[in-house]
């Protein structure tokens, strides 16, 4: 994905990942457990990690399988995030490089189709996706206009029907709201 960097003091290789800073600019205070400790950390936007995450998917040669994996979480968090704070997808979107999304583009209708089940996200995912001719300083993918954002296609009108997202971290899951959630009392499994 990103080139390979020696580090020689841990006689290691890393490799760097495109538009990490997008990905870790504002980031959310969270909790992490620990054993018996409570961590804080800062996680990034949720928004902002499902297009660096559905860009990566863009860039991995050699391996669709992961591709594939980091798409479908991509889709779960985004499912998610619609439900949760809605606009926090499309203000991730409007604040990304647009060399970052130039990649994502060409998988909208794939995306759509995989998320079919979900028809809030499917509109997100046409409205922020489907224009790539916004004037400068106009949200990406929100231009007025009739038509401009479609709805999925029904699964009982032969549409592809509902997909099966996979699963989420919970950390992740705590970053998306202001209120923390009770490790407890989880989401509704329709959000999975």
């Amino acid at each position: 994905m990103g080139a390979a960097i020696l580090v020689p003091e841990l006689d290691w290789v890393a490799q760097s990942v495109p538009y990490y800073g997008y990905m870790l600019e504002a980031p959310e205070p969270a909790a992490v457990l620990a054993g018996g400790h409570c961590v804080p950390v800062r996680l990034p936007r949720p928004g902002r990690l499902v297009w660096q995450n559905l860009y990566s998917s863009t860039q991995r040669k050699g391996f669709p399988e992961k591709a594939a994996k980091g798409r479908s979480q991509s889709l779960t968090l985004a499912a998610m995030l619609t439900d949760e704070e809605p606009g926090a997808l499309e203000a991730a979107f409007a604040d990304a490089p647009p060399r970052m999304i130039t990649p994502i583009r060409p998988l909208a209708e794939s995306l759509v189709r995989s998320a079919a089940a979900h028809r809030t996200l499917c509109d997100t995912l046409r409205a922020c996706l489907a224009c790539a001719g916004n004037r400068p300083g106009q949200r990406p993918g929100l231009k007025a206009g009739k038509g401009h954002v479609m709805h999925c296609s029904d699964p009982a009108a032969g549409g592809s029907g509902p997909t099966d997202f996979g699963l989420v971290t919970c950390f992740l899951l705590a970053s998306t709201s202001e209120t923390p959630r009770n490790v407890r009392n989880p989401p509704p499994k329709s959000h999975l």
